[in-house]
């Protein structure tokens, strides 16, 4: 009987010393394969099914000297501003929106391509976007929240 408790303690031992070796061991790997990664952050303040309606609320946001941009997804466009790597800039340009009435969501990004990251850091907006939806074209939606 002894030697069943004795049994079981170290089998338990092993199995929990293991079971770290194990977690350690891959949860290094997971991480070590993604690579670089950046998150664009934006506030959407509008879909529309017309390029006409969604030029004239870009217009309108430029009157007011908000930088807008319309990112086309399926089969809408998102009119879109306040772009930054920095999710505080993007959060200070949202009391402005709605102290000039618009409504917006705050929408986020994440980007692992390398080519984009580097577009991002030189806050060449306009490129990212168009890059992000080149390359979702070939994948399904990639890091869309």
């Amino acid at each position: 009987m002894e030697n069943k408790k004795v049994i079981c303690l170290f089998a338990s031992i092993f199995s929990l010393l293991f079971a770290m070796i194990y977690y350690f061991l891959f949860s290094n790997l997971v991480s070590s394969n993604q690579g670089p990664q950046s998150i664009l952050y934006m506030n959407q303040v509008g879909l529309y099914k017309s390029e006409e309606n969604a030029n004239k609320i870009v217009e309108k946001l430029k009157e007011q000297e908000i930088q807008a941009y319309i990112f086309a997804k399926d089969d809408v466009l998102a009119v879109v501003c306040s772009l930054s790597d920095q999710e505080q800039e993007t959060k200070q340009q949202q009391e402005k929106l709605s102290s000039l009435g618009y409504s917006y969501i705050q929408k986020s990004i994440v980007i692992t391509n390398d080519e984009i990251i580097k577009k991002l850091q030189e806050k060449d907006y306009a490129t990212v976007l168009e890059m992000i939806k080149s390359e979702s074209k070939g994948n399904d939606s990639k890091g869309e929240t």
